[in-house]
């Protein structure tokens, strides 16, 4: 029964490869539960934006909290106060995982990511672990949720349909400021994944071999 605290960015990257139904429902499967900031759910996208937040609502696993005012500015201050800045609706995505006590945040803004780690290690918090999107569906992997080429299809249509095109923005736009370095970290977060399932895979064939060998 893990709790995860969900980015907007996870729901609407997920809907746009048509994955978001399935992955929702192994979270059920595995009796997990969902968290997600009502600013955070209204930052999906005006296109699809309802269709997104009726099949979250769908989802018994799935919960949308209010912030209280105070404790949010409170939060708010403290983050400021340890040069942790987040804009927009982006500083309540770290602010409902701890709230809620989450085992993982999941997000693709990697600076999301990297502000939530600095938070966990100035305060000495041992849950609330950054997750990406490709992670996730990692992580229902290693529960036996999905096949290895289930998995494999989900992380690749994400690449092709959500990285690419977060790619080509970046690069045709000189604002986002992104370099060769950025994008290459970017492919880190697929590549680690993939490669570590690929290890799990050979090294359970290669057991079966030691075994029957």
């Amino acid at each position: 029964m893990t709790k995860f605290a969900f980015d907007a960015n996870v729901v609407i990257g997920l809907h746009n490869i048509h994955h978001l139904d399935c992955v929702m429902r192994k979270l059920i499967e595995l009796s997990d539960t969902v968290y997600m900031d009502v600013n955070n759910v209204n930052e999906l996208t005006r296109e699809s934006g309802i269709a997104q937040k009726r099949l979250l609502e769908r989802s018994k696993i799935f919960k949308e909290i209010s912030p209280d005012k105070e404790d949010f500015e409170k939060f708010r201050m403290d983050l400021a106060k340890n040069k942790i800045l987040l804009q927009g609706p982006d500083r309540y995505v770290p602010y409902i995982a701890q709230r809620q006590k989450v085992d993982y945040v999941v997000t693709f803004d990697q600076t999301v990511v990297r502000k939530t780690e600095m938070y966990r290690k100035q305060y000495g918090i041992k849950y609330m672990k950054p997750m990406t999107t490709v992670s996730l569906i990692h992580y229902l992997y290693m529960n036996k949720r999905i096949k290895f080429n289930g998995y494999l299809r989900v992380v690749l249509d994400y690449f092709k349909y959500e990285e690419m095109s977060n790619l080509f923005d970046a690069i045709t736009n000189p604002a986002r400021g992104w370099d060769l370095k950025t994008a290459r970290e970017r492919f880190q977060l697929y590549r680690d994944p993939i490669l570590d399932s690929l290890r799990e895979k050979i090294d359970g064939a290669q057991t079966k071999v030691d075994m029957y060998g």
